[in-house]
């Protein structure tokens, strides 16, 4: 299922979701795919002790960042919080004879020349390096695809190369060639390939079942409620303030339109020239609904007789 996302995938009920996106055109017209705002992701991240209590406290003085491309048109603004800090679980022995690895991102490959490489046999002895058993392990089925990643690297701050990668969701059934149970522990969550530091690479391995039912249930996005502090007194002084520079905004455009309007000479001839009420009115409801009739005629009448007009 493409670009679908699910958690504990083993049991019998699966819950999925597919990220909401949408497309945006940037300032100088170019198309772009983008996720929908107000979705919430959530994911681990893993380290010592002190680096995690670093980043969780950084992440608290700083929960606004900008990520992406078109940061300077104003997408990509995200919110980030910090769920919990847990010790991890220590990792016991997990035997298995017949196992699945599946890739939860990308993962790039380096072959003996040095070029990228979507071989299953090139996954497969990466697998087997990890587990330290070189020869022991055969592959029994596979589901993978290939996709090609030009996702700009970050570390040079430029657009990266086309590059054939193992798409994210491929799966490789592997067993073992003498039909001895072997330990996957050290890659039931791993990392593997190139750039893994920038997220390609990650792996996971289950025990292998021969045959299984499931049901699947696609859920919405998750979306989030930000949690805002304030009190009453500064949302009452922040709407006098914003009352009150509205209103000097419209005033400025009434005396504006006024000055526009002294230059036809039809007017200049008239003692009570007519004031334009309604179209008076369309502006104030852009900007000031509060303000009277009586204000509005006012305002444009000063603007007829000031020498000169106004210009904003």
């Amino acid at each position: 299922m493409g670009d679908a996302y699910a958690a504990e995938f083993g049991r019998f009920l699966t819950e999925y979701t597919i990220p909401e996106t949408e497309r945006v055109r940037s300032r100088d017209q170019e198309l772009y795919d983008t996720l929908s705002p107000g979705q919430m992701f959530q994911g681990s991240v893993y380290g010592n002790d002190e680096d995690l209590r670093a980043l969780a406290d950084w992440l608290d003085e700083n929960p606004f960042l900008f990520l992406g491309h078109l940061k300077e048109e104003g997408f990509g603004q995200v919110y980030l919080s910090v769920g919990h800090l847990k010790e991890k679980e220590i990792e016991t022995e997990t035997l298995a004879r017949r196992f699945d690895v599946s890739c939860l991102s990308p993962v790039l490959l380096i072959n003996d020349a040095g070029m990228p490489d979507t071989n299953p046999e090139l996954f497969l002895e990466e697998i087997e390096r990890l587990l330290k058993a070189p020869g022991r392990l055969r592959m029994a089925g596979r589901y993978m695809a290939v996709c090609k990643d030009d996702s700009p690297d970050p570390r040079w701050g430029t657009d990266g190369p086309v590059t054939r990668c193992l798409a994210k969701g491929s799966v490789l059934r592997l067993e073992t060639e003498d039909g001895q149970p072997l330990d996957i522990s050290p890659i039931r969550h791993a990392f593997m390939g190139e750039r893994i530091r920038d997220g390609y690479g990650e792996i996971v391995a289950y025990t292998a079942s021969e045959c299984y039912y499931r049901r699947a249930q696609r859920l919405p996005a998750k979306k989030y409620d930000l949690p805002v502090a304030f009190n009453w007194r500064n949302i009452h002084s922040s709407a006098v303030l914003t009352e009150m520079v509205l209103r000097e905004v419209l005033k400025r455009r009434i005396r504006s339109l006024a000055g526009t309007d002294r230059m036809d000479s039809s007017l200049q001839t008239q003692d009570s020239p007519p004031v334009p009420l309604e179209l008076l009115r369309a502006m104030r409801a852009r900007y000031a609904p509060s303000v009277s009739d009586q204000m509005l005629e006012q305002w444009y009448l000063q603007g007829l007789e000031e020498e000169e007009s106004i210009v904003i």
